[in-house]
């Protein structure tokens, strides 16, 4: 990295909204004290809470953060390094953003969901012109991070490096409690932490909900929404913030994933099932994309393709409550060997200024 060079770390969010926090604000700790650095977030808090509480996006905010990065990129110094979440304007065409990513010296992208399925996979007109504009992107970059195999394989198509490196967790946030031993009659506590966009994937559990066996000894734990109602189930909602989220996700007994087998589930990064077991809890989960990856099927969980999997694996942990505790510790072992930050930070470092 040229001396007098600046990082500018153009985030999609502030470090309220997930993916951000966890793909790059997580990460500026371990920048070497020499670098020069600046981090400017497309969508702020007031967008991102303004997103969950109504559950649809504020074009007015969307417009404001839009024009406040036509000036901002205005404001960067040529000689520098840009690193860009997913694209600088989301649905603008390509041929805006070429202009202002050409001045930089270096284009580094980090994706950790499967944006281009925006475009390609879209029936809106104007969407499906622009197919391509995320491999563009790529094309037009230095390095591209990716945050699973599913798409490393579509950076690859434009003949980038490419370095996978899964969304990953600080450990030490992470203080395992003991738990009093369950009883065989206490409900089985099932939890569930995402945003009001991703509850749909619940009604996939319908049947399973719906099972006499899950609704007399099942709990549901929903964390993060509330825009979701499963008739018939015991189910607590709880409001996310990131000073809660691991306790609360420790007080329940197992995680949950459910997902479709489709192109968009399959990039996704199974951060849900990382959070799971980092704080000591097996999971079930459909057996999707890196779902297979970072479940080990009964050693930290068990992969469950269609409702009757599923309430076998719950029947499964009813049974024997002693399993819980097995699982989930062999889950906090590989988290702990795979999935944190000092076992992905040399990795990032070499993709972010070179190497260290």
């Amino acid at each position: 990295m040229p001396m007098n060079e600046t990082i500018y770390f153009f985030t999609k969010y502030s470090r309220l909204g997930a993916s951000s926090r966890y793909r790059t604000f997580q990460y500026l700790s371990t920048l070497p004290s020499n670098v020069d650095y600046e981090v400017h977030p497309l969508f702020n808090d007031g967008y991102i809470e303004a997103l969950y509480q109504n559950n649809a996006k504020p074009i007015f905010k969307a417009l404001l953060s839009y024009i406040k990065r036509f000036f901002l990129l205005l404001k960067c110094k040529s000689n520098s390094t840009l690193v860009l979440e997913n694209e600088l304007w989301p649905y603008l065409p390509f041929f805006i953003e070429k202009l202002f990513l050409k001045r930089f010296n270096r284009l580094v992208l980090i994706y950790d969901d499967a944006i281009f399925h925006h475009y390609d996979l879209s029936n809106n007109f104007y969407l499906k012109l622009n197919k391509k504009k995320i491999g563009e992107l790529i094309g037009l970059s230095s390095c591209t991070i990716a945050g699973n195999k599913y798409l490393e394989s579509y950076a690859l198509t434009y003949n980038k490096p490419v370095t996978v490196i899964p969304t990953v967790i600080d450990i030490k946030k992470y203080k395992l409690q003991e738990k009093l031993e369950p009883t065989q009659n206490e409900k089985l506590q099932l939890v569930w932490l995402g945003s009001p966009s991703t509850a749909r994937y619940l009604y996939l559990l319908k049947d399973v909900f719906e099972n006499p066996l899950v609704r007399e000894n099942c709990q549901l734990i929903i964390i993060g929404t509330s825009n979701i109602h499963i008739d018939g189930l015991d189910t607590t909602y709880l409001d996310w913030s990131e000073e809660t989220e691991i306790n609360n996700i420790q007080k329940c007994d197992v995680g949950i994933m459910p997902l479709n087998d489709d192109p968009w589930s399959r990039g996704k990064c199974g951060f849900k099932l990382i959070q799971y077991m980092a704080a000591g809890l097996p999971c079930i989960a459909s057996p999707v994309g890196i779902n297979k990856e970072i479940i080990t099927d009964g050693v930290t969980g068990f992969l469950a393709d269609g409702a009757p999997e599923w309430v076998d694996s719950i029947k499964t942990f009813l049974n024997d409550r002693n399993l819980i505790k097995q699982l989930g510790k062999a889950g906090r072992d590989k988290i702990e060997k795979f999935y944190t930050i000092d076992a992905t930070k040399e990795q990032w470092l070499d993709s972010i200024i070179g190497k260290t």
